[in-house]
C-alpha cells in the first residue's frame, strides 16, 4: 500500500524556470506559514459538496457503499469519511506539509521544447533534473480521392497512435421524429463491423491492445480507435470496416433502444437533465439544437436497424469527413494506404450536413419544471453564435472565473449564502451556435432567490469587471485543461480532426487558440458579459421537486 503527493503545472512557453521556482515558492510558503483556516473550510467545503453531489441517486449511493465494501471492508466507510474531513483542522494540514515537502526526498521533472532551456539554466533551482525534451515533429495534409481530407502528426519511434474520423451529423441529421439517433448511432455502430461479429470485434481489439469509441456531440459524429503504434495499419483496417459494414444487428439495435427508453423513463429523476432539456428547446426552438439530446419516447419507438443504417450513411459521404493519425510515421504511406481502403467513400451521392443559423429568443424567457426529490436546479442561459461569436474566447475565460472552484459562485452563493449545494458556469460553443449558462442546485424553496442571485454576480462583473488575478487563475485552469488533453494522441487527433471539419483550419487552430487565450484582456472579459446581458433574450429554467 503506498501513495504519492502531486503538485504541478503546465507552463506557458517561456516560462518553463520561473514556473518550476514558482511551484517550489507556493511548497515553502505553505511549511512556512500553512494554510489559513478559511482556506482549509473551502477545501472541506468543496470536498463534502463533491461527494454529497455524486450522491444525489440510490444507484450513485450504492456504488458508493459497493466500493468502500470492496476497498476498505466497510461499506459506511465514506460515511466515516465525510467526518474525518469534517475534524481536519489547519495545525494538522500544517504538520502534514512539513513532514511531507522536503526537497530531499522530491523528484522533479519538466518536459520543454526542443532548445529552449539547456541543463544549466536550470542548475540554479534547487534539485530540478535536466528537462526532458520533446520535439514537434513534422505535419501532413492532404485531400483524398473522393473529397475527404486527411491529417497526419507523427511521432517518435515506439508512440501510441491515434485514428478519428469525423464529420458533421449528430442532431443536424435529427428532426422531431427521429430525435435521440445519433446518441443511438454511437453506441450500436460499434456493435460489429464487417466479417466480424460484435464479439469477435472486441476481442479481435482486445487482443491487439486497442481501443474503439464512437461519440456524438451536438452537430458532429465521429468514431475514433487507439491502438499501439505496430498495430495502426489493421486500425485503418477496422475503421474502414465501420464506415462501410457496420452491422446494426436488429437484435443488438432492440437492446439499445430498450436502455435508451428506461434511460429516458428516469430522467425524471435528475432536475440538471431535465432543466437543460427544456432550456435548449426554449433557447433554440426547431433549431436542430434544441432537439431533445437523448430522443423522445415516440421518437426512439421507430428507430430501427435500417433506420440507423441509413442515419449512417447520410454522415458517412467522402466531402464530410476528416480523417486525422496522430503518433505515427511514414504519413505518405498512411496516404496511400487510407485512399485505397476509403475509396467506396467517394461513389457516395446526397447533400452534406448544412448548420443553419439559430434565432434566439429577444426577451426574457422563464420556465419551471418538475423533477427530482429533495432540490431545485436553476439554469440562466443565453444564445452566443458559437465559434463564430468574436468574444468567444472572453466568455469563456467569464465563466471559470464564475464558476470554477472557488470562483465568484462559489465563494458567495455556496460559502456567503449557503445558497447552492452546487454552482457551475460555463460556455458551450459548436458551429453557428452556442450557451453561455449560470446554474446551480439548490433547496426547492430557495429556486427564485437563486435565480435573482445568480444574475447579480454576473451585473457585477458588467458593471465592476474582474481583477486580474481572477483572470490569471482563469487563465491557468483553461489553458492547463487545453494542453493536457492535448497530450492524448485520442484527444489530439480528435481536435485537430473537429478544428479542421468546422474552420478549414485545423493544425493551425489547435496552435491559434492557446495563443489567443492568453491575450484575452481583463477589459474584454467585462466588455462580453456587458454585451451578453444587454443583448438580452435570457432563459430561466428551475427545476421543482416531484413531492
Amino acid at each position: 500500500v503506498g501513495g504519492a503527493f502531486y503538485v504541478g503545472c503546465q507552463p506557458t512557453r517561456g516560462r518553463e524556470k520561473e514556473a518550476l521556482a514558482g511551484t517550489w515558492r507556493v511548497l515553502r510558503s505553505v511549511v512556512q506559514d500553512g494554510l489559513s483556516e478559511e482556506e482549509v473550510a473551502r477545501a472541506k467545503a468543496l470536498i463534502r459538496g463533491e461527494r454529497q453531489l455524486g450522491l444525489q441517486t440510490v444507484e450513485a449511493m450504492a456504488m458508493d457503499a459497493l466500493w468502500y465494501e470492496m476497498l476498505m471492508g466497510d461499506p459506511e466507510a465514506g460515511v466515516h469519511y465525510d467526518a474525518q474531513i469534517a475534524a481536519v483542522n489547519a495545525d494538522q494540514v500544517l504538520r502534514l506539509a512539513r513532514s511531507m515537502f522536503d526537497p530531499n526526498g522530491a523528484c522533479s521533472a519538466l518536459i520543454s521544447p526542443k532548445g529552449v532551456w539547456t541543463q544549466a539554466e536550470f542548475e540554479e533551482i534547487e534539485r530540478s533534473p535536466s528537462p526532458a525534451i520533446v520535439t514537434r515533429p513534422s505535419r501532413f495534409q492532404c485531400v483524398l480521392p473522393g473529397g475527404a481530407t486527411l491529417l497526419v502528426e507523427p511521432g517518435g519511434q515506439g508512440a501510441l497512435s491515434a485514428l478519428r474520423v469525423l464529420g458533421l451529423g449528430g442532431r443536424l441529421l435529427e428532426s422531431r421524429t427521429s430525435a435521440g439517433s445519433s446518441r443511438l448511432w454511437s453506441t450500436s455502430v460499434v456493435c460489429g463491423a464487417g466479417p466480424l461479429s460484435n464479439t469477435e470485434f472486441a476481442d479481435r481489439l482486445a487482443l491487439r491492445g486497442a481501443g474503439l469509441a464512437a461519440a456524438s456531440y451536438g452537430p458532429t459524429m465521429k468514431l475514433g480507435i487507439d491502438c499501439r503504434r505496430e498495430v495502426l495499419d489493421e486500425a485503418m483496417e477496422w475503421l474502414a470496416w465501420l464506415l462501410f459494414e457496420p452491422h446494426f444487428d436488429s437484435e443488438e439495435v432492440s437492446r439499445l433502444r430498450r436502455e435508451a427508453l428506461e434511460w429516458l423513463e428516469s430522467q425524471v429523476d435528475r432536475p440538471g437533465a431535465m432543466a437543460w432539456e427544456a432550456l435548449n428547446g426554449m433557447l433554440f426552438g426547431e433549431h436542430p439544437y434544441g432537439l431533445p439530446r437523448t430522443g423522445t419516447k415516440q421518437s426512439l419507438g421507430t428507430l430501427s436497424a435500417s433506420r440507423l443504417k441509413r442515419f449512417h450513411n447520410r454522415w458517412a459521404r467522402s466531402e464530410n469527413l476528416v480523417f486525422s493519425v496522430v503518433g505515427s510515421g511514414e504519413p505518405e504511406r498512411i496516404a496511400e494506404r487510407m485512399t485505397r481502403l476509403l475509396a467506396p467513400l467517394a461513389a457516395r451521392p446526397g447533400k452534406l450536413p448544412t448548420v443553419p443559423s439559430p434565432v434566439f429568443p429577444t426577451e426574457d424567457r422563464e420556465q419551471c419544471v418538475r423533477a427530482g426529490r429533495g432540490q431545485s436546479q436553476v439554469v440562466l442561459a443565453w444564445g452566443t453564435k458559437g465559434l463564430d461569436q468574436p468574444d468567444r474566447l472572453a466568455l469563456d475565460l467569464a465563466s471559470s472565473v464564475m464558476g470554477s472552484p472557488g470562483g465568484r459562485l462559489f465563494q458567495t452563493l455556496r460559502d456567503k449564502f449557503a445558497l447552492a449545494y452546487d454552482v457551475d458556469a460555463g460556455h458551450a460553443t459548436a458551429p453557428k451556435g452556442g450557451v453561455f449558462s449560470l446554474e446551480l442546485s439548490t433547496e426547492a424553496g430557495r429556486s427564485e432567490e437563486a435565480r435573482d442571485r445568480l444574475m447579480e454576480q454576473l451585473v457585477l462583473i458588467a458593471e465592476q469587471g474582474v481583477t486580474q488575478k481572477e483572470v490569471d487563475r482563469a487563465k491557468a485552469k483553461l489553458f492547463f485543461a487545453r494542453v493536457d488533453a492535448l497530450q492524448l494522441p485520442g484527444s489530439r487527433a480528435a481536435e485537430i480532426a473537429y478544428w479542421q471539419r468546422c474552420t478549414g483550419a485545423g493544425f493551425e487552430r489547435v496552435d491559434e487558440e492557446l495563443a489567443a487565450l492568453e491575450k484575452v484582456s481583463v477589459e474584454a472579459i467585462q466588455a462580453a458579459v456587458r454585451a451578453l446581458i444587454e443583448r438580452g433574450g435570457r432563459v430561466c429554467v428551475r427545476s421543482q421537486p416531484l413531492d
